[in-house]
């Protein structure tokens, strides 16, 4: 890589890192809406569990 591609690289970085934001505090009454766990985590465990059993169905061969 040469130097200017690193120096774009770079400031992009810090560019973009300069514009995130956290997240606000929940209310302190403890109103505040939960993590929505559904479909998603379900979807990103199987996916896992699949790759990994590929992983080692190949480690095998």
């Amino acid at each position: 890589m040469n130097k200017y591609n690193l120096f774009f690289a770079t400031l992009l970085f810090v560019l973009v890192s300069t514009t995130t934001y956290a997240q606000a505090n929940p209310p302190a009454d403890g109103t505040g809406d939960g993590v929505p766990v559904d479909g998603g985590l379900t979807a990103l465990l199987v996916g896992g569990a699949i790759y990994g059993a590929k992983k080692l169905k190949e480690r095998k061969k």
